[in-house]
C-alpha cells in the first residue's frame, strides 16, 4: 500500500512538473518544436528534487514532503507570473517582499501538513489528476489551432503577392538600422525635454529625409511592431501571444523580397532576438530564447540565473555579457560596410536593443552603475544612452556615405521612450492618461537616405515608410496601408 500511495504522489508531481511547459508547446506548435520544451522540463524536474530531498529530511515522511514539494513547485514555477499578477493590484510590491511572502506560505503549508494531514496521497492525486486532465485538455484544444494555422499559411501564400516583386533599375545596398526604444524627436522633447536638433542637422546635412511624427500606432510592443515592419504588413497584434508574434519574423517578406531580388541577406541580430533563417547573421549567437525560455522565465529559474550571473561577474571581474554584446553589436554597426557581398547586393537589417533598458552607457559611451541599469526614475540614465546611440548613428552614417555613397540607409526605431509605462511597472506610479500617451510612446525614429534624394515621409508609419521606399527606388507598386486606430496601453515585453 505505501509503494502504491508513493507511486501515486510520484505521478502528480510529474504531471505538475510537465504541465507548464506542454501548455506552452501545445498553445505554439505551429511555430515551436517539441525538443524546445526539454530545458523546461529539466530544470523543473531538478526544482523538484531539490525540494523534494529537503522536505523529506524535514518530514521523515515521503508522502507529506511529496504534498509540499508539488506546493511548493506550483509557487516557484510560477513565481513570476504571480508577482505580475500582484503588482497590478499592488504596484509597490517588489521582489524581495514577494520573497518573503512565498516564505511565509510554505512555513505554513508545511506546518500545516505536518499536523493536519494524516494521507496527503490522497491530495496528491487529486493534484495529479487535476494536471493531467489539463495536459490533455490542452492537446485536445491545439487541435483546431494547428488545422486553422495550417489553413491560414495556404491562404497567405496563394493571396500574398509582397515577397514576389520584381525590382527594376538600380540594386544599391540597402542598410535598415532598427534602435529599440529609441525615442522620436516629439517623444524626446515631450518625456525630457530634450531637444535633439543637433543630430536632426546632422542627418538634414548629410542628405537624409526625416519624418518628426511618425508613429507606430499597432502597438507601444517590440513583439508586435518588429514582425509587422519586417513583413511590410499587419501580421502581428497585441492580441496574440507575444511569442506566436515573434514567429512571423520567420523568413519574413521583407527578406524574401531582397532575396528574391538576387541580394545576400545580412543580419546584426543583438540578443538573438529575430529568427535569422536564411540570413547571414554578422554578430556571434547570443541568447537563444525558446518555448522554455518562455516557460523558465514565468519561474524562479530566471531569478536563479540573474543570481549566477552576478556571481559569475564578481567572481571573475568581467564585464556583464549584456554590455559585451551590445558592445560588440554596435562596432559591427559601425563598420558594417565591411561585411557587404562582392558578388551581389546585400541587404542588411541591424538591430540593437538600445537604448531599451538594460542601461549600459552614459553619454560618452562608458560603463555606467550597475545599479542603474533599470533606472528609469532617473531621466539622465536613459536620456544619456540615447546620446551615445545617437553619436552611434553618426558614425554608422558616416562609415556608409564614405565606403558606400550609393547606399540607401533606413534609420528606425519601433517605439519611443515608454517613460509612463515604466513608472508604473516599475515604481508603482499612479496610471497614465493612456489617450495622451501611448500616441507620445508611439513617436519613432525614421529617416531614410538615398543619394540625396528627397522623398516624403513625414508621419508615415514603419511600414509605409518602407513601402514608399520600395515603390520609389525599386519600381514597386505597394499600397499605403491605413494606421492601426485605437491606443494600446495593455501589457506585454
Amino acid at each position: 500500500m505505501k509503494i502504491k500511495n508513493n507511486v501515486k504522489c510520484f505521478i502528480s508531481m510529474i504531471a505538475i512538473i510537465l504541465y507548464p511547459s506542454m501548455f506552452m508547446y501545445f498553445q505554439n506548435m505551429s511555430e515551436g518544436h517539441f525538443i524546445e520544451i526539454l530545458p523546461s522540463i529539466g530544470k523543473n524536474l531538478i526544482l523538484a528534487v531539490v525540494l523534494l530531498v529537503a522536505f523529506s529530511v524535514l518530514f521523515r515522511n515521503i508522502r507529506k514532503a511529496f504534498l509540499t514539494s508539488e506546493i511548493a513547485l506550483l509557487l516557484f514555477m510560477n513565481f513570476n507570473t504571480i508577482l505580475g499578477a500582484i503588482k497590478k493590484i499592488i504596484p509597490g510590491m517588489r521582489k524581495a517582499y514577494f520573497f518573503v511572502i512565498v516564505a511565509v506560505i510554505l512555513t505554513i503549508v508545511f506546518s500545516v501538513i505536518k499536523r493536519k494531514i494524516n494521507e496527503p496521497e490522497n491530495i496528491c492525486t487529486i493534484l495529479g489528476i487535476v494536471f493531467f486532465v489539463l495536459i490533455v485538455f490542452n492537446l485536445i484544444s491545439s487541435i483546431p489551432q494547428i488545422l486553422t494555422n495550417n489553413n491560414k499559411t495556404a491562404v497567405s501564400q496563394e493571396e500574398n503577392d509582397i515577397a514576389e516583386k520584381r525590382f527594376t533599375g538600380d540594386k544599391p545596398n540597402v542598410y535598415f538600422f532598427l534602435f529599440d526604444e529609441y525615442a522620436g524627436f516629439e517623444n524626446i522633447e515631450h518625456y525630457y525635454d530634450y531637444d535633439n536638433q543637433e543630430f536632426s542637422d546632422f542627418l538634414t546635412q548629410r542628405g537624409f529625409n526625416i519624418s518628426y511624427g511618425s508613429h507606430n500606432t499597432e502597438s507601444i510592443w517590440t513583439s508586435t511592431i518588429v514582425p509587422n515592419i519586417l513583413n511590410l504588413s499587419y501580421v502581428a497584434s497585441d492580441d496574440i501571444y507575444s511569442i506566436d508574434n515573434m514567429a512571423r519574423s520567420e523568413n519574413a517578406y521583407l527578406y524574401q523580397l531582397f532575396a528574391n531580388n538576387g541580394y545576400q541577406i545580412n543580419m546584426v541580430n543583438h540578443l538573438n532576438t529575430f529568427s535569422d533563417t536564411n540570413c547571414n547573421v554578422l554578430n556571434y549567437k547570443q541568447k537563444k530564447e525558446n518555448l522554455s525560455t518562455y516557460v523558465l522565465d514565468n519561474g524562479i529559474w530566471s531569478e536563479v540565473d540573474s543570481f549566477v550571473s552576478w556571481g559569475k561577474q564578481k567572481l571573475s571581474g568581467n564585464s556583464n555579457d549584456y554590455y559585451t554584446n551590445l558592445s560588440d553589436v554596435l562596432t559591427i554597426m559601425e563598420n558594417i560596410t565591411d561585411y557587404t557581398s562582392d558578388s551581389k547586393p546585400t541587404f542588411t537589417f541591424a538591430y540593437a536593443e538600445c537604448p531599451h533598458e538594460y542601461f549600459t552607457f552614459d553619454a560618452d559611451g562608458n560603463r555606467i552603475a550597475k545599479e542603474d541599469e533599470t533606472n528609469w526614475k532617473d531621466k539622465s540614465i536613459y536620456l544619456n544612452q540615447y546620446k551615445y546611440i545617437t553619436k552611434c548613428m553618426e558614425r554608422i552614417v558616416e562609415d556608409i556615405q564614405k565606403n558606400d555613397p550609393d547606399a540607401l540607409i533606413i534609420l528606425m526605431s519601433d517605439h519611443g521612450a515608454r517613460y509612463p509605462h515604466w513608472q508604473v511597472d516599475h515604481y508603482g506610479a499612479k496610471a497614465y492618461d493612456a489617450s495622451v500617451e501611448t500616441l507620445y510612446m508611439q513617436n519613432i525614429l525614421n529617416c531614410v537616405y538615398y543619394k540625396g534624394e528627397k522623398l516624403d515621409i513625414e508621419s508615415m508609419t514603419s511600414i509605409n515608410t518602407w513601402r514608399t521606399v520600395l515603390n520609389t527606388y525599386f519600381g514597386t507598386d505597394y499600397e499605403m496601408l491605413p494606421a492601426p486606430e485605437g491606443f494600446k496601453a495593455s501589457t506585454g515585453f
